[in-house]
């Protein structure tokens, strides 16, 4: 049963990087402020004061959130899928009640480094990364906890 659990939090990372670093899209460019004041400037206006007045300022957050809703969800896949299979005999009886939280901590984590590293630029991709599977660890450890729960 361990390789099993095993397996789930592999399979989690795993959808967290594929989504992460191939399925992102056009999302990659439209979370960025910079792409957002360079698509002004490409309009002949000054991109700082042309943003900050304009309708689109804050169209970055929006895609931001996007991409972190779909990161959430794509992480939280194996879990519904284990939900599915296991019909609940899990440690937790009911480890449904876990999913919505889980799935808000880890969207608004992943918005929040995302933010940091694309538009604050204080942290690196080793550094936004570390916290993703920090996070994405956490959440395994909520649903499978270490003590007595790898003899299930």
């Amino acid at each position: 049963m361990i390789s099993y659990k095993i397996f789930i939090l592999f399979f989690m990372l795993l959808m967290h990087y594929i989504e992460d670093f191939h399925l992102q899209g056009c999302l990659a460019n439209l979370k960025q402020k910079k792409w957002w004041e360079k698509q002004m400037s490409n309009n002949d206006m000054h991109s700082h004061y042309a943003l900050e007045h304009s309708i689109y300022r804050n169209d970055y957050k929006m895609s931001l959130f996007a991409h972190s809703i779909e990161n959430a969800l794509f992480v939280m896949l194996p879990m519904i899928v284990d939900m599915l299979i296991s019909e609940f005999t899990h440690c937790l009886q009911n480890t449904w009640i876990l999913f919505i939280p889980s799935t808000i901590l880890i969207c608004v984590s992943h918005y929040l480094i995302d933010d940091s590293k694309a538009n604050e630029m204080k942290i690196n991709l080793v550094q936004d990364q570390l916290y993703h599977l920090c996070i994405i660890l956490l959440i395994f450890l909520c649903y499978f906890p270490i003590i007595g729960a790898w003899s299930i």
